[in-house]
């Protein structure tokens, strides 16, 4: 199934960018940029098993509600083993979230969910916290080099939800009507592989 992008401005941004970041807005996806760079998480165990890493998040919140740089991912690829990625980023109040591979296509600016072949659902995977602290009401949890592997599917970006937002999330991707960012919960989104 393909999420048409009906923003012009997000088709071109995304066109020119490497990276980028959908956030709803009214009835259509806008894009929010990510940062490429220097390692914001410094040299990681990602960088020395062979996975390029953008160096700074590339997988962006829809909306910041936490103001406290909690659901920014870097998402890094393994260039010679295209099914993996790694990820790397805290949440509040969530030891586990649910990673969406997608496929944004440049040249029409559409999203290609991936379903799986028997049961027509979403394909997800989804990965517990390495560590966690408390501060005040919430507890923060930090996701550190999180191995995840889609075989037999491409992709290049990923829908990253708290587990606890997983259902609303597909209604939101691939509800009974179509896409409808009306019914998404808070997500990052963001793209690591040209």
């Amino acid at each position: 199934m393909k999420l048409r992008l009906t923003n012009v401005a997000f088709a071109l941004a995304l066109a020119a960018s490497a990276s980028g970041c959908l956030t709803p807005s009214g009835e259509d996806f806008v894009l929010r940029q990510g940062t490429t760079g220097g390692s914001s998480f410094g040299a990681s165990a990602a960088e020395s098993d062979g996975f390029q890493c953008p160096g700074a998040p590339n997988v962006l919140p829809n909306y910041d509600f936490n103001l406290d740089g909690t659901e920014f991912w870097e998402v890094c690829h393994h260039p010679e083993e295209l099914p993996r990625i790694r990820i790397s980023g805290a949440t509040v109040n969530a030891p586990v979230v649910c990673v969406y591979p997608v496929e944004i296509n440049d040249e029409n600016g559409s999203i290609s969910l991936k379903k799986d072949a028997a049961t027509q659902t979403l394909i997800k995977k989804c990965v517990t916290a390495s560590v966690s602290d408390g501060y005040y009401t919430k507890t923060y949890y930090d996701f550190y080099d999180k191995d995840l592997s889609f075989s037999g599917i491409l992709y290049n970006a990923v829908f990253i939800v708290k587990q606890t937002n997983t259902a609303q999330m597909e209604v939101c991707l691939d509800g009974p009507l179509g896409a409808n960012v009306n019914f998404c919960p808070p997500y990052s989104f963001g793209r690591f592989r040209n």
